[in-house]
Order: structure tokens, then C-alpha cells, then sequence
């Protein structure tokens, strides 16, 4: 059993506000001693069209997509990074020279974890003698929205999207298992919130024993009221599986996908090189929790 991720928190859409399309090359924020720098294209005009039609699904005003990542840093306390060597460092790939007007839909890192791009850039730019914390990258999103010819004519603000259309555009554009969502630029200073450490928790070994090790290793996180964990038993031990399941799937309040695999795949995440901390992951092979979601999906469409 392997716990898969933390329940992510509420993150309801403030205003959206329009990127001015002056920005400079760095912005600081004192207060946490943060930086941001703009960077290039992050969407090919290849997959902003296989993305439009779902969009257009969700209000068929949107017209277009566009997108590019944003850098940031965060100094370490007392000093103040060099930005021309850090701003040659994050600049790469295609210019991006789309609009920087629209809903903004701010894609990131997981809030609360240091993502794989982040380890790695921030070794990359500590081997370039730069001195800094950590260096983060978010993808903003804009949508562009028609507002039909008199409209134009008369230059009138388009009709905002709505909460809900913006939501379901965001769940479209991001990944909830590694990725949190925002709708204003400012939200990514929280990827570098301190974070509190877990209570330490003891394993009862010499007072319960074998028992206490099972429990301690079958526990598990929940996300989006869902519970997602991997069982290993015996093949003959499937059906009893299943039935079980079955029978609590007679509460209306009580849904599962399940998928059977004879092999699992394991993925260790390092977060650094220099750090010996590390988790798994565990799922089963062929699809594992892809396949039970699909599962789950149609028994949740089936029941609406």
C-alpha cells in the first residue's frame, strides 16, 4: 500500500485580472524575497487546437488558447541573486508573442511538494555559482473570448466566464494528481509557503507486533473524497475482493473502480542529489489506477 498524495486544498478563483503587456524582464517581491521572470512558449499551436474543442465544450466564446511559463525564484535570506545570469539561465525555447489579455487559468506544481523540474534547475543554477533557494516553473494559460461583431465595432468588454466555466476550463488544462490551479499570477509566491513537518508517529512493534507493521503500512491519503490504494493478495483472494465491494456498493453513497493486475510498478521520486529523502509510488502495472478511474467514471455516469 502506498500513500499517493495529500488532499489538495480549496482553491476558489479570485478575480482574474489582465497581465499588463509591458511587464518587465524581473519582478521582486521583497517581502519574501521572490522574484519572477517571464519566459517562453509553453504550448505548441498544435495542441492549443486539440485542446479548443473540449474548451469550446465548456462555452463555445473561446476562440483561442496560448500559453508560456513563468519562472520563479526565491533568494536565500540575506542575499540578492545576479538577475542577468539568471535570466540568461531561464531563457530558452521559442519567444512567446501571444496576447498576455484573457483569463488567466495558473498552472503549477502541487502546492506543498518541490516538483522534479525544480530540483533540477535549482542544482543547475547552484553549479553556475548562483546563491539562491529554490527555483520554481508555472504555465500560465489565456484564454481568448469572442464577443461577436457589434461588439467589436464597439470596442465592449467581453462577457467574463463564469466560476464554474472557469473551473472546468482549469480541470481541462492541469493534472490534480501533480498540479495545482490558480487564476491570478500572484498565487504562485505559495509554492514557497513553509510548510509544517508531520506529527512524528511511533510503530507500536514490541507491544503488538506483526499487526502494528500491517496497519502502519496500509495506510493511505484521500483526494477529492476519493480513496485510491493498491492491495496485494493472493489471485484466489480477488473474488472475496470484489464481492465485498459489491456489497458496499448497494449505499447509494459508495462507488469504486478496481483493476486487476498480475505485475506492479514502483516509481521512486528524489527530490535532490544531495538529499537522501525520497518517496514511492505504487501502482499496478498495465494501467492500475488509470483503468479503475475509467471504471469508476462510468459507474459514477451511469448512476447520475
Amino acid at each position: 500500500m502506498a500513500p499517493l498524495h495529500d488532499r489538495q486544498p480549496d482553491r476558489r478563483p479570485a478575480a482574474v485580472p489582465g497581465i499588463l503587456s509591458a511587464m518587465p524582464p524581473c519582478t521582486v517581491n521583497p517581502s519574501q524575497n521572490l522574484l519572477h521572470f517571464e519566459g517562453g512558449n509553453a504550448l505548441s499551436a498544435f495542441r492549443a487546437q486539440a485542446l479548443l474543442p473540449a474548451l469550446q465544450a465548456v462555452n463555445a466564446r473561446i476562440t483561442g488558447l496560448v500559453a508560456r511559463h513563468v519562472h520563479w525564484v526565491m533568494a536565500e535570506p540575506g542575499s540578492a541573486p545576479d538577475h542577468h545570469p539568471l535570466r540568461a539561465l531561464l531563457s530558452y525555447g521559442d519567444a512567446y508573442t501571444a496576447t498576455t489579455d484573457g483569463p488567466l487559468v495558473l498552472v503549477m506544481p502541487r502546492l506543498g511538494t518541490v516538483s522534479p523540474w525544480a530540483s533540477k534547475a535549482t542544482d543547475i543554477a547552484r553549479n553556475c555559482g548562483l546563491v539562491l533557494h529554490r527555483v520554481e516553473r508555472v504555465t500560465e494559460y489565456r484564454l481568448s473570448l469572442k464577443t461577436g461583431l457589434l461588439g467589436d465595432f464597439l470596442g465592449a468588454a467581453r462577457k467574463p466566464l463564469t466560476v464554474p466555466e472557469l473551473h472546468a476550463c482549469a480541470a481541462l488544462l492541469h493534472d490534480r494528481m501533480t498540479e495545482s490551479v490558480a487564476f491570478e499570477r500572484d498565487a504562485a509566491r505559495h509554492l514557497f509557503d513553509a510548510q509544517p513537518a508531520p506529527a512524528l508517529a511511533h510503530v507500536a512493534v514490541l507491544g503488538t507486533g506483526r499487526s502494528a507493521l500491517v496497519a502502519a503500512n496500509t495506510d493511505f491519503c484521500r483526494h477529492d473524497d476519493t480513496t485510491c490504494f493498491v492491495i496485494d493478495c493472493p489471485l484466489d483472494s480477488i473474488d472475496s475482493v470484489r464481492a465485498y465491494l459489491d456489497q458496499c456498493a448497494s449505499s447509494p453513497t459508495f462507488r469504486y473502480g478496481m483493476d486487476v493486475s498480475d505485475t506492479a510498478l514502483m516509481t521512486c521520486l528524489v527530490t535532490s542529489a544531495t538529499d537522501d529523502l525520497h518517496v514511492h509510488f505504487v501502482d499496478g502495472g498495465g494501467g492500475g489506477y488509470t483503468n479503475a478511474a475509467k471504471t469508476l467514471k462510468a459507474v459514477a455516469t451511469i448512476s447520475a
